[in-house]
């Protein structure tokens, strides 16, 4: 009975070992997106463009990736700068605005609205003559956002030259919540990095911009950034790319 009862408990540790040698990838957490992620006042951000966009490979989606873009070359370009709006060039435009993006090596300055749940662009301050302003506010991130969750959003951006309305495009956004990993750049290497998908159509359904961001952390430690833009002839597209580093 004894050498009975010592089998069985030897039984059960084994099977208990063996269970969590083979435990399931993919139960393990991916860090999720809340409000701690947006913008704060104080934030800075350092960010290069690359001139090799076009040898970069059009990352995947997927959980335990690793997106390699160490090939990246250029030179540092500017650094952006999260600011209160009150007193800013523009700031009369975007009067819900609470916080702002300015951009250190040009006019330009990006006004957005933050709550608890969501962080929305009210538009884009280019300098004394133009300005962009959304109707609907975009929204760039919503707080409770988790792996291969997403959200869809349509808005308006009207330009104004010299405070004149110039011209109206209605643009429609899916954001997914579609990778985590690690990014590497000329930077170095990032682990436990989340990427957001952002596919842009215009009012005929057909895609302008398919934007991949992968972010560490917060929104302002954006990583790095490949885009697909549309060109003029409707058909082809050209690739850009950035990355950067939290200052």
């Amino acid at each position: 009975m004894k050498i009975f009862n010592f089998l069985s408990l030897t039984t059960i540790l084994v099977s208990l070992l063996f269970l969590t040698s083979c435990k399931d990838d993919s139960l393990e957490l991916k860090p999720e997106v809340t409000s701690d992620w947006f913008y704060s006042v104080g934030q800075s951000f350092e960010y290069s463009s690359a001139t090799n966009a076009y040898n970069l490979i059009e990352p995947s989606k997927g959980e335990g990736m690793t997106w390699d873009f160490y090939n990246a070359q250029g030179n540092p370009q500017d650094d952006l700068s999260i600011v209160s709006p009150t007193g800013l060039p523009g700031a009369d435009f975007f009067p819900d605005a609470n916080i702002a993006m300015k951009d250190d090596g040009s006019d330009q300055i990006n006004y957005y609205k933050k709550d608890s749940d969501t962080l929305m662009q009210l538009g884009v301050y280019l300098n004394s003559t133009f300005h962009y302003k959304y109707s609907d506010p975009l929204i760039l991130n919503i707080s409770s956002f988790n792996f291969e969750e997403s959200f869809d959003d349509t808005y308006t951006s009207t330009l104004y030259t010299n405070s004149s309305e110039s011209s109206t495009s209605t643009i429609h956004v899916t954001t997914e919540y579609g990778g985590e990993g690690t990014v590497k750049t000329p930077y170095g290497t990032f682990n436990d990095c989340v990427m957001y998908e952002v596919v842009k159509t215009n009012s005929t359904g057909e895609i302008t911009d398919r934007e991949y961001n992968f972010y560490k952390g917060n929104f302002i430690n954006r990583i790095a950034s490949y885009t697909l833009k549309l060109n003029s002839n409707g058909v082809t597209y050209t690739s850009r790319f950035y990355w950067g580093e939290k200052k």
